[in-house]
């Protein structure tokens, strides 16, 4: 590659990190620096994307667990999800999935809840869920029974992948 070309693929690489640190997350912005490393055949820089992913994803998931009440924090932990799987890779984020799986056992463990705001938490939960690669699979009695997918074997980097539903 010419010098032109690694400056090129350094530049968009860091446009790339820089919209998935953007407080807030944009994700528009994430597809749009995405497409740009595509179409000029830029290889992104996949390990230091990854733990970029796997923090923001997993204080997303923290910040949720600590105050699941808050307005916006379950839309947010969304909307980096959605972020997360227009990516080119699969990130390693199982910090954030064992934290999902910590939430929704804690919802459903507790006693009093009113039923209109259950099944809309549970909607929107269940789309962090799949976002997550976790597949809720069946309502029944009050608990979901749930699986999580099958993770890939290891890439060539050394990385689990696992493929979102």
């Amino acid at each position: 590659p010419s010098a032109l070309g690694l400056a090129a693929g350094f530049a968009i690489n860091v446009m790339v990190r820089r919209a998935l640190e953007a407080e807030p997350l944009d994700p528009a912005q994430v597809r749009a620096m995405l497409a740009l490393a595509a179409r000029n055949h830029i290889e992104l820089d996949v390990p230091n994307l990854n733990v970029i992913v796997d923090q923001r994803m997993t204080r997303a998931m923290l910040a949720l667990q600590a105050a699941p009440r808050v307005p916006g924090l379950l839309e947010q932990a969304a909307a980096i999800a959605g972020a997360m799987n227009a990516l080119p890779f699969t990130a390693n984020i199982w910090q954030a999935q064992n934290l999902w799986y910590e939430i929704w056992h804690k919802m459903h463990t507790r006693q009093a809840r009113r039923a209109n705001d259950a099944v809309l938490e549970q909607t929107l939960f269940a789309e962090l869920g799949r976002l997550l690669s976790i597949a809720p699979t069946q309502l029944a009695a009050g608990e979901w029974v749930d699986t999580v997918q099958q993770a890939p074997p290891q890439t060539a980097a050394g990385s689990s992948r696992s493929r979102r539903a």
